[in-house]
């Protein structure tokens, strides 16, 4: 009777520690789940996003001393002022245009609004004219499932209510330029090797949900 109660102790006692590690496990699992960075970084990445501004820089190293090297930096704040005259019978008249990214789990939508000078919404389009781009992150980059090539969108910041997207790309290639010869007085083509590196910098604030239509 002493040695069925002696083992009935310890297959309980036993029991009780399989059930502890389990639980252990549970809470370890759960704890990495909600720690994991991707998934931290997705959820505040979920939601809808109005464009503030796109910083273009182009920086073109060309080979030699023949020709200037050139860094080109430009801004173009949203929204955009419609600077152009349109007939109504041809295209609807706006005064504005405005653009917004929104993300799912697995897709991105990005539309443009055109208002007119009552802030009425008058016409969107969205962009590709498609259903929205399936994307996955990797790390600080949003991998885009596009028909053409795009390099990566690599998050910047990503805040509450601040996003900052990166797009940068390189290339290298051979450019034509004419140019003055003064000991021939004349014009003459020459091929001139680059090495051009690009980057596109989009902000966004976070609103409640797109305006609507």
């Amino acid at each position: 009777m002493k040695w069925t109660n002696f083992r009935y102790i310890c297959i309980m006692k036993n029991y009780f520690i399989c059930l502890l590690c389990l639980l252990s496990l549970g809470v370890i699992f759960s704890g990495c789940e909600k720690d994991d960075p991707i998934i931290k970084k997705q959820n505040d990445l979920l939601g809808n996003w109005k464009l503030s501004s796109i910083t273009h820089t182009l920086n073109i190293d060309y080979d030699g001393d023949l020709i200037e090297d050139e860094e080109i930096e430009s801004t173009q704040d949203y929204p955009i002022g419609n600077d152009y005259y349109y007939y109504d019978d041809e295209y609807p008249a706006w005064e504005t245009m405005r653009a917004y990214w929104s993300f799912t789990e697995s897709q991105i939508n990005i539309v443009y609004y055109y208002f007119d000078n009552n802030n009425q919404i008058v016409e969107s389009l969205d962009a590709d004219y498609s259903d929205g781009w399936n994307y996955s992150l990797e790390g600080d980059m949003i991998m885009a499932d596009v028909d053409y090539e795009l390099d990566p969108l690599i998050i910047n910041q990503l805040t509450a209510n601040n996003l900052q997207l990166k797009i940068e790309s390189s290339d290298t290639g051979i450019a034509t330029f004419s140019i003055n010869n003064v000991e021939l007085n004349a014009v003459e083509s020459v091929d001139v090797e680059y090495v051009s590196n690009s980057i596109y910098i989009y902000n966004f604030v976070k609103i409640s949900e797109l305006p609507a239509q």
